[in-house]
């Protein structure tokens, strides 16, 4: 019986492993990426939020994602 693998299942086969491989070499070859941050830097982005809404006090979390010079 013949291979049923249509020439197109292949090629996305071989795409896919690939694309595994130079992930892999990339870790490898760089691992700086896979690096935790630090907590202490993390910690600077989070903001405590407060708000009124019909009457009742509200309170969130939100992440500063760019300070100008009058706003955040």
């Amino acid at each position: 019986m013949p291979n049923s693998a249509s020439p197109m299942l292949e090629v996305f086969h071989s795409s896919v492993g690939r694309t595994l491989c130079a992930l892999s070499m990339l870790t490898l070859l760089v691992p700086q990426f896979l690096e935790a941050e630090d907590i202490a830097q993390v910690k600077e982005g989070v903001v405590k939020i407060t708000a009124q809404v019909d009457g009742k006090h509200r309170v969130g979390s939100g992440v500063v994602v760019k300070v100008d010079e009058d706003h955040v």
